[in-house]
């Protein structure tokens, strides 16, 4: 039992970390692409 709540609550800090790493992903994508603009013009 006690190991089961462990793996859930290792899950669902897995899952935050994820989420976390592809918000900092789609923020650099965001300044790249921004920055390609900027070249353009």
């Amino acid at each position: 039992m006690k190991q089961n709540n462990y793996y859930r609550a290792n899950k669902a800090f897995l899952n935050m970390e994820q989420e976390g790493e592809n918000e900092i992903r789609s923020d650099i994508e965001e300044k790249i692409s921004a920055n390609i603009m900027k070249k353009h013009d």
